[in-house]
């Protein structure tokens, strides 16, 4: 049926709700796609049939077999469908996790309207004035480019808001304010705060409503005479009255703070201990109430609090320490990841030729679980660590910390469940411990001879099977090395200690863009079904490179 109309296809990136992971764009554009375009989602259908794989590829890799190459076969083919353009907004761009990862979108982007000027797709990006994207739309002839500024009638909308939210405070809580409340002159000082920038306006109001402060009053007098003293000092921009504002809300905060139920339990924090260090943080951060605690998340109301918090130079005490907080969340993860193993019947089970953790019902250990959520919040953490465990080594690759490099040195990496994760701890060992011998090329005891014997087994006896040279060149990078597109190779190495120890093997097929992990036990050879499943990935892959 022919469109009478633009299908629009969105993605708004938010960092308070999570939705800042670039590995989730093309998909979700994608899905959006599919639901406006039979004939497209006929090609995807097919696409990701022919390759299961395709969405854990790179973006790149999914943004040219999921967009550009179906549309372009319906637009070649002379379909309807696209005689009209479609419209692909991403808003929000700075938002994106990564700088790298907000600039290769605008990269891709540009590239296809570079080299498919009649492509079927208009792309309207939106982003805060970020210096890195400002120079890289910069480079961009092909693009339009429009910069929005406050005006009179943004000024006059902040105002009303205000207004507005001042007279709901005022109404539902008529014993502690007066009918004229707030006085003129106070609200002159929000104004001129403000500066028509709905978001600080927006954290005046949730501040001034606290409910654990409940005196709307005495929040506001507090607030203006804070903002007062500072305007003696000279605010520079009108954002910077926003740090003012979350400065002051952090002076009133304990030193402790939570995260949500299943995050409480993560980390074995109580229900009282999670609220009490959170009760001064209700203008800053939505806090689900104890009923709602297990389905919805803590988040912030706005990002501009999270970039305050991790920029030194503007929360100066209050700094988020990257490399502190890395420390503890894989320190945690760790401790979780051996609970789950202990708590497991077996170390590891074997699905499809594949060894996984077994999942047990319930974990000890967990500090805020209703007798009727045990088992959900038991699987919704088992879940969460199985995720997270090796991959926080990836955001904390910069920081090196030798209570963590002890803590590996007792790790099981038999059971890991998804075995491409491993290249993250290895990364970090490689890149502050490179004379550790937990990574190692050569084997050192009978464990490792016997792994060496398994993989004999799972590569039946291939002569192309090296240590892993090349694979430490790639894994002493912390990006992909543009070298590793044309390489084929099988390389092994292992990681652990004693029992625990695993051998890993890499096979790539740089060509096909094709590359799996795989991770033999001592404990179990690899077995029939698994020997044949890799040699069939092999024939299909291996053999066209």
């Amino acid at each position: 049926m022919l469109r009478t109309g633009p299908t629009w296809s969105t993605f708004f990136f938010s960092r308070p709700n999570g939705r800042d992971k670039p590995e989730t764009v093309v998909p979700s554009l994608v899905y959006q796609l599919c639901i406006n375009c039979e004939p497209y989602k006929s090609i995807i259908a097919s696409v990701l049939a022919n390759d299961p794989h395709l969405l854990q590829k790179a973006i790149s890799v999914q943004f040219r077999r999921l967009i550009i190459e179906p549309l372009s076969k319906l637009q070649a083919d002379g379909h309807q469908s696209v005689r009209q353009p479609f419209v692909i907004v991403l808003d929000g761009l700075d938002e994106c996790a990564g700088a790298q990862s907000q600039c290769q979108f605008i990269k891709l982007i540009s590239e296809t309207v570079r080299l498919k000027r009649d492509f079927p797709v208009l792309w309207l990006l939106c982003s805060r004035p970020e210096p890195h994207l400002k120079h890289a739309f910069s480079r961009i002839p092909e693009c339009g480019r429009e910069e929005l500024s406050l005006d009179r009638e943004s000024r006059e909308d902040v105002t009303r808001f205000l207004r507005d939210k001042f007279t709901e405070i005022r109404e539902e809580n008529p014993y502690t304010t007066t009918p004229d409340w707030p006085p003129e002159a106070k609200f002159h000082v929000i104004l001129r705060i403000s500066s028509g920038h709905f978001q600080v306006a927006t954290v005046v109001v949730n501040y001034v409503n606290d409910p654990i402060a409940q005196d709307p009053v005495k929040q506001l007098n507090t607030l203006v005479a804070f903002l007062e003293g500072a305007e003696k000092i000279g605010i520079d921009n009108p954002l910077a009255a926003l740090d003012l504002i979350y400065t002051r809300i952090l002076l009133s905060v304990g030193a402790r703070l939570g995260s949500a139920q299943t995050l409480c339990n993560f980390l074995r924090l109580e229900q009282s201990m999670f609220y009490s260090a959170l009760s001064r943080l209700h203008s800053v951060l939505r806090v689900p109430i104890p009923e709602d605690a297990y389905t919805n998340q803590l988040s912030f109301y706005h990002a501009s609090f999270e970039d305050y918090l991790r920029d030194p130079i503007r929360s100066g005490k209050f700094v988020l320490e990257e490399d502190w907080a890395f420390e503890v969340a894989a320190k945690t993860y760790l401790e979780w990841y051996q609970v789950i193993i202990v708590s497991s019947k077996t170390a590891t089970s074997e699905i499809a030729g594949e060894r996984r953790l077994n999942k047990p019902t319930f974990l000890p250990g967990l500090t805020w679980s209703p007798a009727h959520l045990t088992e959900s919040i038991s699987s919704n953490l088992i879940e969460h660590v199985h995720t997270k465990v090796m991959s926080t080594f990836k955001w904390g690759l910069k920081y090196k910390s030798d209570k963590l490099l002890a803590q590996l040195r007792n790790v099981d990496f038999r059971p890991i469940p998804e075995p491409y994760r491993i290249v993250y701890p290895v990364r970090w060992i490689l890149k502050h411990y490179p004379s550790e011998d937990i990574v190692r090329l050569e084997p050192s005891n009978d464990i490792d001879f016997q792994l060496l014997e398994y993989l004999k087994l799972l590569t039946n006896h291939a002569s192309d099977v090296e240590n892993a040279n090349s694979l430490f060149r790639y894994l002493s990078q912390e990006e992909k090395p543009t070298w590793l597109e044309t390489q084929i190779f099988k390389e092994f190495f292992f990681v652990g200690c004693n029992q625990r120890a695993a051998l890993v093997l890499m096979t790539i097929c740089g060509p096909t863009e094709e590359c799996r992990f795989d991770i033999l036990n001592a404990g179990n050879p690899p077995s029939d079904e698994q020997i044949c499943e890799y040699q069939e990935w092999l024939d299909k892959y291996w053999k066209v490179s």
